[in-house]
């Protein structure tokens, strides 16, 4: 806690003691934002800026903690040296939305680890986040599912690239549909779009050892 006091002196009395539980109805492999929702909770009780915490912590975006902060799906855009950033709220309500799976993959990626190696890189991806930017304005006014199978490929294909890793779907070569990286590359969930039916889909990635699979319904709120 000596970060959060760090960004607000006033918020501990030296006289008490304070311990903080945290209940989960989820598994914490699993991951699901619960950094981002520790810090935002904290800092809303702390009376600081999340965005600070964050910084002098887990580092990353931000992304994550817009996210804890609002109700729907939003986009989110911040400046390489601002701390946070901007968001807005958007739709993403799909039609093929039932041919839409999280599937956890059977490890948590350590988010930390996985934004300083990325830093570390430091290279100019400016067109990269140019690219990115566009498709996703492009995703929530997809109506068909090639469509959105077309632009999770082209997203994942930059992403590839920049982090120098496999495509996800280079692993799935027989899976019928495409697959995105969720949260850090290559950890937690990815989402495979498909046309198959739920029962052929839950035999697949059984058959390769990944048992935690939700339907797009049963996972967003």
């Amino acid at each position: 806690m000596s970060k959060v006091k760090s960004l607000n002196d006033n918020v501990f009395n030296d006289s008490h003691d304070y311990k903080f539980n945290t209940l989960l109805d989820f598994d914490p492999q699993w991951g699901l934002g619960s950094s981002s929702t520790l810090i935002n909770n904290i800092s809303e009780w702390a009376e600081i800026d999340p965005y600070s915490l964050l910084d002098s912590t887990f580092k990353g975006s931000g992304y994550d903690i817009a996210c804890a902060k609002s109700n729907t799906p939003i986009f989110y855009y911040r400046q390489p040296s601002e701390i946070g950033g901007q968001s807005s709220a958007t739709n993403f309500n799909p039609d093929f939305k039932d041919n839409l799976y999280f599937i956890y993959q059977g490890h948590k990626q350590n988010s930390t680890n996985e934004v300083k190696a990325f830093l570390d890189k430091n290279k100019d991806y400016t067109n990269e986040v140019l690219s990115i930017s566009e498709i996703s304005k492009i995703m929530p006014q997809i109506q068909t599912l090639r469509d959105f199978c077309y632009f999770i490929k082209i997203h994942e294909e930059i992403m590839a690239t920049c982090l120098e890793r496999k495509r996800l779907r280079k692993y799935f070569s027989d899976f019928e549909g495409e697959m995105k990286s969720l949260g850090a590359w290559g950890g937690d969930f990815f989402i495979a779009a498909t046309e198959w039916d739920d029962r052929k889909v839950k035999d697949y990635f059984e058959n390769k050892g990944l048992n935690v699979i939700f339907k797009y319904k049963d996972i967003v709120l």
